[in-house]
């Protein structure tokens, strides 16, 4: 027998029987998504409820947050306001409201507080309101406010015994809604810790949950924990009352919970210093860190932590140049150290303080740490948002209207900023890459870096043996530079001298944007990588040049710092159209911004005279040159000229007894000085030979070419600027090939002057002379011929520059090597007894070359001085070396060197006479390295003891006050702009 198959059936329902399908009437397939949702109910009537609204001079806004009550949708059994001795019209206003049945009654208190105002109330309340809604009188709660607060109360499994609601912002008109905290919690050094992102748009996102404290306004709690908690503690009055006595509940064992659907707008009046006699925002502070201290379990030792912390941070805001908070952290320090006894006090009030709580209920120190990261990176990502100026050109038009729209639309890739700046680092990887390798890099005038961050401090608070004054500055610059390179100085040191291109790029790009502000933003990128790009062209990094890569990255800081000083001091008088920097000039600068130029020019000044000295007097210049121009005198320009010295003042004693060492730069004994090349050659640092010298040397005689046309073209028009840095260009190279035929003894060892600076510098200025030019022809009428062949021509010289640099033939004298000592002498010379082993190289004809070597030489530093020592003990040492070298060695040899703290001889290249000699000198014990090298070890051991350091470690401490003294004045201001108020805008309500 067959069965039939339903004609309406599906594949699946073949041979099985069919059902009838259910019957639907037409025009109710979507009833369900008009069904209404019963809303929740409060298992707590608002009958329940006691509202206290605490007022103390707040008639501004009373009348705001008196509406707002009137139009609760759910109004509480009793409403009362606490007159806490206001002086304005408040209690007219709470009268009136009594008489229009907003308020049931108006109770008067002292004004000694948020919870002593309260406790003039909540004792004379009938028991039958078993829940206490505190508000203040600036506080606007939404219509639904109350209800979703009880909403929350009957959801929450415990039953929460306190509820902190959603504060938000005052309502602006066209705005969204931000929140301001939901519950709060506290850090180890009393700030406060929101779990909420700064300006968090309320998008009802959040989700109830734990918290540690919160505001006392909105504040929902039970009468009964009210009663176990002992209201508010008398000691923390105002601000941080609310978070106290959460903290109290949680160690109680209480339910603290957060109501993120609860809104209330809260203006925080007191804490923006809106509200007439507002407390001086130091006691805020004092109030989170005497909380913190009372909530601990050893609070003696909280405070010591809590008033260190304290004056940390006002150090810190005193350097971002933020004296009235810094100011505020200096007395909220001296009023917690002060606080012993009160901290007792409320320790001593409260049964449970210091009971172990949720720990999830504090922010951990990685987190404390994690949310000032972001503040940084954030400061970060806007000042390089500034270096770019990508200014967008977009209409409204643009974004919301249709094809028919108008305005301007543009896009762009990448800014010219960005792509130079990747290309920069992309080369310098390419150029370094056989110098990345595991080692030490090293090169005709580049010494090893000291080994750990340690050692490079130790060699900064170290004193030249035999000599005045303190060790070179320098020193303690590139210890803190190498702190910054994750506290490894030889990453420091690669970064410094194989990065100098890129970072010097980066630099220029800021002095440019000075100088042709909107203008040529392509040039501007292409004259910063030709600068950068300098420092290799001249050979200065193929060299090692420490002092050079450090001037060619600060020195346009320098002349930005110079232009801005001399910008900003003419506020007498309206910017002319030949100013470049006329924005700033018609601005109006605080105090602060008026100082913080000629500090950063004496800052810069300053660093790069710790390593060349002669950098300190070109300030003594640049002061007088502003005193005369403005015909006045002033603390800025004294700081301008002597600045720098006090930067280097310790070292000053080294200085005057070796004036030679003024000319030099870092490290001037790290190796013997070849003859140096005249004419053209100097200007490439190299000798004669390889196509990317002669590339070099075109680049850079283009370079003078094009800026001494560009010059005269512009004086043709009238304008001398650009032909007043070619003078500078001339005399920096003038001076350089001068200086650079002179030699002259330095502790005992030949010297030169450090030329590389002053071919830098004219370099430099052949770069400002074009960018001159062409801000001039782009001014005028005419000039458009001329601001295209200098974008050419540029480009054409960046190209050809790149060309000379990427092949890595002008760094190929440095080299990344390991020590050439046997391990044993390594492992001698790091012992207690230091040895130092002398090295003696007679691998060329006719040359004897040799060093003295330890466990800190050759070192950062070690070039500062002769390598034995001093002059007594190089001329000791070199009559060693002499006999060594002629194969005649004494008997005494061995007691010579062991009383010199010699434990090593090693010899490279020895001849047969050589090593016979040393062979049967008695005292040395021969040993086999290599078939170059020979060691030999002085018998009975050698013990080398350093001097003894005078005031190494004070010159340290000297040098760093003044240090940061110069970068808290130069530093950005923090906060708001001069002149601007630190209240908040106040926003409007939306009726």
């Amino acid at each position: 027998m067959t069965h039939a198959t339903p004609v309406d059936a599906t594949p699946d329902d073949a041979g099985s029987r069919a059902s009838p399908a259910p019957s639907v009437e037409p025009g109710t397939e979507w009833a369900w998504a008009h069904e209404e949702t019963p809303e929740p109910q409060s298992r707590i009537s608002a009958a329940e409820v006691a509202a206290i609204l605490v007022v103390h001079d707040g008639a501004e806004w009373l009348a705001r947050s008196l509406v707002a009550l009137g139009r609760l949708d759910d109004r509480p059994g009793l409403v009362i306001a606490v007159d806490a001795d206001s002086r304005d019209g408040s209690r007219d206003l709470l009268d009136k409201a009594v008489d229009e049945g907003l308020l049931d009654e108006v109770v008067d208190a002292p004004s000694g507080g948020f919870g002593q105002a309260l406790q003039a109330v909540v004792p004379l309340l009938p028991r039958d309101h078993v829940w206490l809604w505190l508000l203040h009188d600036d506080a606007e709660p939404r219509r639904t406010a109350l209800r979703e607060l009880l909403l929350a109360v009957s959801a929450a499994d415990p039953t929460p015994d306190v509820v902190f609601p959603a504060l938000l912002q005052p309502q602006r008109r066209n705005h969204a809604t931000r929140v301001s905290e939901v519950g709060q919690s506290v850090t180890l050094s009393g700030d406060r810790h929101l779990s909420i992102d700064p300006g968090e748009i309320d998008q009802r996102q959040l989700d109830p949950g734990d918290t540690l404290g919160g505001s006392s306004c909105g504040m929902l709690l039970t009468r009964s924990a009210y009663d176990a908690l002992g209201g508010f503690d008398p000691d923390v009055p105002l601000h941080r009352d609310g978070l106290d006595l959460g903290w109290r509940a949680q160690e109680a064992g209480l339910t603290v919970r957060t109501a993120p659907a609860a809104g209330i707008h809260h203006r925080q009046a007191g804490r923006l210093q809106d509200r007439p006699g507002s407390v001086d925002p130091a006691l805020d502070r004092q109030w989170g860190m005497r909380v913190v201290a009372a909530h601990a379990t050893h609070p003696s030792r909280s405070l010591v932590w809590l008033t260190f912390t304290a004056m940390l941070k006002g150090v810190g805001l005193l350097l971002g140049k933020s004296p009235r908070a810094a100011l505020a952290w200096f007395r909220a320090a001296r009023g917690i150290a002060g606080d012993r006894a009160v901290v007792r006090r409320m320790h001593g009030r409260n049964p449970n303080a210091g009971l172990p709580i949720d720990r999830a209920l504090r922010p951990t120190p990685a987190q404390t740490l994690r949310a000032a990261a972001e503040r940084l990176f954030a400061s970060f990502a806007d000042r390089y948002r500034d270096l770019r100026e990508d200014h967008s050109d977009t209409s409204i038009d643009a974004l919301t209207g249709d094809d028919f729209s108008g305005g301007r639309s543009s896009s762009r890739l990448a800014s010219p900023t960005s792509v130079v700046l990747v290309a920069m680092a992309v080369t310098a990887l390419v150029v370094a890459r056989h110098h990345l390798g595991v080692g030490h890099l090293v090169g005709p005038r580049l010494l090893p870096a000291p080994q750990d961050l340690g050692q490079a401090y130790r060699l900064w608070a170290a004193e030249p043996v035999a000599l005045p004054g303190s060790n070179a500055p320098w020193i303690g610059w590139s210890a803190l530079g190498s702190t910054l390179a994750f506290g490894s100085p030889e990453l420091f040191a690669r970064l410094l001298v194989l990065g100098a291109p890129v970072v010097g790029t980066a630099t220029c790009l800021l002095l440019m944007r000075w100088v042709l502000r909107d203008k040529g933003r392509w040039l501007q990128a292409g004259l910063s990588a030709l600068w950068g790009m300098g420092v290799a062209l001249l050979g200065s990094t193929g060299r090692g040049l420490l002092a050079t890569s450090l001037t060619a990255v600060v020195m346009p800081l320098a002349a930005l710092a110079a232009v801005r000083w001399f910008a900003l001091d003419r506020q007498g008088r309206e910017p002319g159209p030949g100013d470049a920097v006329a924005d700033e000039v018609r601005s109006r600068p605080g105090t602060a911004e008026l100082w913080r130029a000629p500090a950063s020019l004496a800052l810069w000044l300053g660093v790069m005279a710790t390593a060349t000295p002669v950098f300190a007097l070109v300030a003594l210049p640049f002061a007088a040159l502003h005193g005369l121009a403005r015909s006045r005198w002033s603390g800025r320009t004294l700081l301008v000229a002597v600045g720098p010295t006090a930067l280097i003042a310790t070292w000053i004693p080294r200085l005057l007894h070796h004036p030679g060492r003024m000319l030099t730069s870092a490290d001037p004994l790290a190796t013997a000085h070849p003859d140096l090349p005249a004419g053209m050659w100097l200007l490439v640092g190299g000798s004669v030979g390889g196509w990317t010298a002669w590339l070099s040397a075109a680049v850079i005689a283009a370079t003078a070419l094009a800026a001494v046309a560009a010059a005269i073209v512009s004086a043709f028009a009238g304008r001398s600027g650009p032909l007043g840095w070619i003078g500078i260009a001339v005399s920096s190279f003038g001076l350089a090939l001068v200086l650079g035929k002179r030699a002259f003894l330095l502790d005992g060892a030949v010297a030169r002057p450090a030329i590389d600076v002053w071919l830098l510098m004219g370099f430099g200025a052949l770069v400002v002379s074009l960018a001159l030019s062409y801000d001039d022809a782009a001014r005028r009428e005419g000039g458009r011929v001329l601001t295209r062949s200098l974008m050419g021509v540029t480009l054409a010289l960046v190209v050809a520059a790149g060309v000379a640099w990427i092949p890595g033939d002008r760094i190929a004298a440095l080299s990344v090597q390991r020590s050439s000592l046997p391990s044993y002498v390594l492992a001698v010379q790091d012992s207690p007894r230091r040895s130092r082993t002398l090295m003696i190289d007679l691998s060329s004809q006719g040359v004897v070359s040799w060093n003295v070597v330890s466990r800190t030489q050759p070192r950062w530093g070690s070039g500062e001085q002769n390598p034995a020592g001093d002059e007594a003990a190089a001329l000791a040492l070199g009559g060693l070396v002499k006999q060594i070298a002629e194969g005649a060695t004494s008997d005494e040899l061995a007691q010579s060197l062991r009383a010199r703290g010699i434990g090593h001889l090693w010899l490279r290249s020895p001849s047969t006479a050589q090593a016979s000699g040393l062979n049967n000198a008695p005292g040395l014990v021969p040993g086999y390295v290599d078939d170059s090298t020979r060691v030999w070890t002085v018998s009975e051991g050698a013990t080398y003891q350093p001097p003894a350091r005078r005031w190494g470690v004070a010159s340290v401490v000297v040098e760093s006050l003044v240090a940061l003294l110069l970068i808290g004045l130069a530093a950005p201001v923090l906060g708001a702009p001069s002149g601007a108020s630190p209240r908040r805008a106040r926003g409007e309500v939306d009726r």
